[in-house]
């Protein structure tokens, strides 16, 4: 029961960070038409947000029995079955703290805003005003944490998947 629990959990966890994901997505393609002229690649920041989120939103709604096949959860690498959500929890709290380090960086390091835009794709919210402190550690930081978490995962998935496909297609030589 516990792990079915849990399934949900991160599984509700997946589908919140992926619409996250497509919410930014959807502020970086209206920036788009409103500011073509600034040097910010609004359609490939809008474009790779897109593709996780959607990535992560159909990886969560999937039958767990095509996971578990897709990932070859019968076989010894079991264990790693919770892969997808240590590489989401790790991808998570780095860029949270990046997000907050970013907050705290002097105003005269003077990043380029494509830069910014890819530590944190939810500046793009603040793009008109500049955040308190309070506003990164609590709004911002957290949204950035969501789009990472949801990339965490889909590298967690696809290394899970391209490793037990490769290991399937491996003779098992005797001796």
């Amino acid at each position: 029961m516990a792990t079915g629990l849990l399934k949900l959990a991160s599984r509700l966890a997946l589908i919140a960070c992926g619409m996250i994901s497509i919410l930014l997505s959807r502020t970086f393609r209206s920036f788009q038409g409103v500011m073509p002229a600034v040097n910010v690649n609004w359609h490939l920041f809008a474009t790779a947000l897109m593709v996780i989120g959607s990535l992560t939103v159909a990886i969560a709604m999937l039958p767990s029995s095509w996971l578990d096949r897709a990932c070859n959860s019968d076989s010894p690498t079991k264990n790693y079955s919770s892969l997808p959500v240590k590489l989401a929890a790790v991808f998570a709290v780095v860029s949270y703290l990046f997000t907050v380090g970013l907050g705290l960086a002097p105003l005269n390091w003077h990043l380029s805003a494509n830069m910014v835009y890819l530590v944190c794709p939810a500046c793009v919210a603040t793009i008109t005003v500049d955040p308190s402190f309070g506003a990164v550690a609590l709004v911002l930081a957290p949204l950035n944490a969501a789009v990472y978490s949801s990339f965490g995962a889909l590298l967690g998935y696809s290394f899970l998947a391209v490793r037990n496909r490769t290991s399937r297609t491996t003779p098992n030589y005797p001796g």
